[in-house]
């Protein structure tokens, strides 16, 4: 399911429609923090979940697949579990800065 989530949360409009529809507030506070980093939702939404997949640990792996076990909306569970992780580092200060995000292209097939 991290590959399912990774593959289409890794592409900037997909990410962005998946946080809107976890609910406006949380997007809002997405957003907010987005815009810190001079990025749009989806850019940033996408960033942290490409970052998410190059820089977890086993462990962080793990927990995540705990938290998406036997839930109705795995992809978005896992994206927010994904996200949050992202803010709760911005706001400590670990999140370290990357490249620009690239276009996935396999992402964007996948959804077409």
């Amino acid at each position: 399911m991290l590959t399912e989530i990774i593959r289409s949360c890794g592409h900037a409009l997909i990410a962005e429609a998946a946080i809107l529809s976890i609910g406006r507030n949380y997007a809002e506070d997405v957003r907010v923090v987005a815009k810190s980093h001079g990025m749009s939702l989806g850019t940033y939404t996408a960033k942290m979940v490409r970052h998410f997949d190059r820089a977890a640990t086993a462990s962080t792996r793990r927990a995540l697949t705990e938290a998406i076990r036997q839930t109705d909306q795995p992809v978005l569970v896992g994206l927010r579990f994904i996200i949050d992780r992202a803010m709760a580092e911005d706001d400590e200060g670990e999140l370290e800065s990357s490249p620009a995000p690239r276009r996935d292209l396999a992402c964007q097939a996948a959804w077409h």
